[in-house]
């Protein structure tokens, strides 16, 4: 974590994380690593040993930053499987676990989710039934192969041809393992809204947990 740590501060985004440096690096040992650690709300130490990808939110970071951060983490780190898939057009940047995508991808994980279309053209969110309707697996297989076949270690990815910039919402849920996606259908012309969401109630769940003490 401290030669982690020290790379993060060296790099030129690292001097923008500021205190979130080490949450930074958290995330990033867990995608290297391959397993999600973290604190539950009670206070339980959990892990999930599968970590494929972390959205890096933390700073804005650019192709020219992340490639030498890449590099150098690689010297200091077993990092060779480590990826970063920039989707420049939308601004999102993923840090990728490569020998996780590849295992998602053969285990069929991606076209088991379950998927919900949430577009405006609906009064309520409708499960996707037929899942052809929306070929998530060939999308990931195409963005797997251009990281694999990248050069360096900064892969600039597209959305599909054809596809709308909400893809990338599907794509996101896919990447950071959530087991339900939203779909959205590309609004019309001059719609009010983006999705059908909006004034769906929300469901609160209230849930107490006591706990005893062993004697």
């Amino acid at each position: 974590m401290q030669q982690l740590l020290g790379e993060v501060k060296r790099s030129a985004f690292g001097r923008r994380l500021g205190r979130r440096s080490y949450a930074f690096c958290v995330d990033l040992l867990a995608v290297i690593s391959g397993v999600r650690y973290g604190i539950s709300w009670i206070g339980v130490f959990v892990e999930d040993p599968s970590r494929l990808a972390f959205l890096n939110d933390y700073c804005a970071s650019s192709t020219q930053e992340l490639e030498p951060f890449l590099k150098d983490l690689k010297k200091v780190l077993d990092a060779n499987h480590l990826r970063c898939l920039v989707f420049e057009a939308v601004d999102y940047t993923f840090f990728v676990n490569m020998n996780l995508l590849s295992a998602c991808l053969d285990a069929g994980s991606v076209s088991s989710m379950i998927l919900v279309d949430v577009s405006p053209l609906h009064t309520s969110p409708v499960v996707v039934q037929n899942k052809t309707d929306n070929p998530l697996q060939p999308t990931i297989e195409s963005i797997r192969d251009a990281l694999v076949s990248c050069p360096t270690n900064v892969a600039e990815v597209d959305l599909p041809m054809g596809s709308s910039d909400t893809l990338i919402i599907t794509l996101a849920a896919v990447l950071l393992e959530f087991k339900v996606a939203f779909v959205i259908q590309e609004p019309a012309q001059g719609a009010q809204q983006s999705n059908c969401l909006g004034f769906i109630p929300l469901t609160i769940f209230t849930v107490d947990v006591g706990m005893e003490k062993s004697r």
